[in-house]
């Protein structure tokens, strides 16, 4: 019973560091904050960042950048790992780079959809 209150407060308080917890028995375990995945935020663009490429400032492993429909002017975007960029649909939802070609580069466990160029 303690363990799991331990447990459910240290995901409560977004642990950031490592902690042990001692289990009844004696056996004592390690619990990183690699292992407290918090769910992730929903980030709107243009809403809560006017660019896309701001908003990707912001996020963390986890995240989503929800894109609202439109024509965003941007450059090169840089996608964090766990990171979803996902727009409200390949018809409506378009990445312009102004005549230059858009490099998005993707880094591991990412998602990008509904977006055209």
């Amino acid at each position: 019973m303690k363990i799991a209150r331990l447990l459910i407060a240290a995901c409560l308080v977004g642990l950031s560091s490592i902690i042990t917890i001692e289990p009844p028995l004696g056996r004592a375990f390690t619990l990183s904050s690699e292992t407290l995945s918090q769910p992730g935020q929903i980030i709107h663009v243009p809403g809560d960042y006017p660019t896309i490429a701001q908003a990707l400032t912001a996020t963390h492993s986890g995240d989503t950048l929800q894109v609202a429909a439109g024509t965003y002017r941007e450059g090169s975007l840089a996608i964090p790992s766990g990171v979803s960029l996902v727009g409200a649909g390949w018809q409506s939802t378009i990445i312009d780079g102004n005549g230059a070609n858009v490099a998005i580069s993707l880094s591991p466990n990412t998602l990008v959809e509904g977006f055209t160029n």
